[in-house]
């Protein structure tokens, strides 16, 4: 990870726990990701891989947990679900992993988006023991499944700091706004070696009590991925928020106005 704001130290699970019945298993690492093996000896069963690393969150920021199932050996058909858990002395997190692999096997998952696997989840400043948990149904046949888990950190954050700004001078207007709906960004500053700016949404619209704010850099990698709440005033519904992002990349900002986009670019 860049400057050396985020550890990520793998610890191997000398003590990982199997749930299910025979079910051999081992950790290793692979760069910044790790590998769980296990057996799979039986129609439908579960495995926990107990404190397999450490994540030092030093400032706020968010993490998303990537999985690949790299091999199969011995199975003609299985499900494979998953949670993981993360847990500080003052906070703790847990994120579902639905359908990580199916072979020969429908996979049915909750509509929902799920922070932490869908898109990023905000978590607080600490440092996380991680646990994972894996299931599987309906397989066939006896045999070894290879997986690989890496969290994708990101620092980033974003912040209620009002309703309007005083000034929009030097601001820019996104693509897509119009006279009933707008967002406006203000020119990014440096910040604690963060790169820093505002932005101003608003509707000419009462029922609006909410909006979906995405922040993704210009390879698709996603930073911020929140509703936010609009304030209502008179007739307007409008929020004012603080973005604080990783400097040297060029972002994309996103908010919806029911089908419509709203978009902007700012290279920090």
């Amino acid at each position: 990870m860049k400057g050396g704001i985020v550890a990520i130290v793998f610890i191997i699970a000398l003590v990982a726990t199997a749930l299910a019945i025979n079910s051999a298993r081992n950790v290793s690492r692979e760069g910044e990701a790790f590998v769980l093996e296990f057996s799979v000896d039986s129609g439908k069963g579960e495995v926990f891989f107990e404190n397999i690393g450490t994540i030092n969150m030093e400032s706020q920021g968010s993490v998303r947990l990537r999985a690949e199932v790299v091999n199969i050996e011995g199975l003609d058909r299985i499900v494979l679900n998953g949670k993981a858990f993360l847990k500080s002395d003052e906070a703790k997190y847990e994120v579902l992993m639905p359908c990580i692999y199916s072979l020969n096997a429908e996979c049915y998952r909750i509509l929902m988006v799920i922070p932490g696997w869908d898109q990023p989840l905000r978590i607080k400043p600490g440092k996380y023991s991680l646990s994972v948990k894996l299931s599987w149904a309906n397989a066939e046949g006896k045999g070894k499944v290879k997986l690989r888990i890496e969290p994708e950190i990101t620092y980033a954050s974003v912040e209620v700091v009002g309703a309007k700004p005083e000034s929009t001078e030097g601001w820019c207007i996104a693509e897509g706004s119009t006279r009933s709906y707008s967002m406006l960004t203000s020119k990014p500053e440096t910040v604690g070696g963060k790169c820093v700016f505002k932005v101003w949404i608003w509707f000419f619209n009462r029922n609006m009590e909410e909006t979906f704010l995405e922040i993704t850099d210009t390879g698709g990698k996603q930073y911020i991925a929140e509703h936010v709440k609009l304030m209502e005033k008179g007739m307007y519904r409008e929020v004012l928020l603080e973005i604080s992002v990783p400097r040297g990349n060029t972002y994309i900002i996103k908010t919806h106005a029911g089908k419509t986009i709203l978009q902007q670019k700012i290279k920090c």
